[in-house]
């Protein structure tokens, strides 16, 4: 079986040495603002003609105006510059791995398994996996701000079984901590899946579809699964 993983997989982020876990990105009412961001200009907006930056600016904008600032969208781009650089690749933002990640990706390198990325993230994607000498351990990159696509899209999956060397989907799998992008986008095109829940936010109720077997709390347990599921 050949492996993608989700960008949540393998790093998390702190800011102002606080730790941003799954649970508040995604209880956090601004998550609604990403979403209508994400669905009126999908794929950091490569399908508008806007760049990176003009995507972020904007999600600022929306931010905050979320938040009750009635000021002009011009007023908030000197901020809006301040809190890119300041979540840049090579800012003094403290990003690190996930306990076991890295054991997670040499066991499965050691095997001779192919490993990618599949992720809706932006172009500070690759330097940040550079910066925490991740790059190397991966063989493919498929991202949105690359390819044009986001998952849930099916397309995604099947353009990673391509990169990855037209691997067939019954001998792949992914590992996301997202219930309907990570889990069961994959498995409608015949992938398998792995939902990565390492706070154990879901309740019994959101995982009533989900194969128990499947799910992982820590990393250290995703490589002897993956052995138990191929033999």
């Amino acid at each position: 079986m050949q492996i993608f993983f989700g960008m949540c997989i393998v790093l998390c982020l702190y800011v102002s040495g606080t730790r941003v876990d799954n649970d508040f990105r995604q209880t956090d009412k601004q998550m609604n603002v990403l979403f209508m961001q994400r669905q009126d200009h999908p794929a950091y907006g490569k399908h508008h003609g806007m760049s990176e930056r003009e995507w972020w600016l904007d999600f600022h904008y929306r931010l905050f105006t979320a938040a009750g600032y009635h000021g002009s969208a011009d007023s908030l781009v000197p901020m809006s510059v301040a809190l890119i650089k300041h979540f840049a690749a090579d800012s003094s933002t403290i990003r690190e791995t996930l306990p076991h990640a890295v054991e997670c990706l040499e066991s499965f390198k050691r095997r001779g398994m192919i490993l990618g990325l599949v992720s809706n993230c932006s172009d500070l994607m690759i330097p940040t996996l550079k910066q925490l000498e991740l790059y190397s351990y991966f063989d493919f990159f498929e991202y949105s701000a690359g390819s044009g696509l986001e998952k849930p899209d099916p397309r995604m999956y099947k353009q990673a079984l391509r990169a990855a060397g037209g691997v067939d989907p019954t001998d792949a799998g992914h590992v996301g901590d997202e219930l309907i992008p990570d889990y069961f986008a994959p498995r409608t095109i015949g992938m398998k899946s792995f939902l990565f829940d390492p706070t154990r936010r879901y309740a019994d109720d959101d995982l009533k579809d989900v194969d128990k077997g499947c799910v992982v709390n820590d990393l250290s347990e995703l490589p002897q699964l993956i052995d138990v599921m191929k033999s």
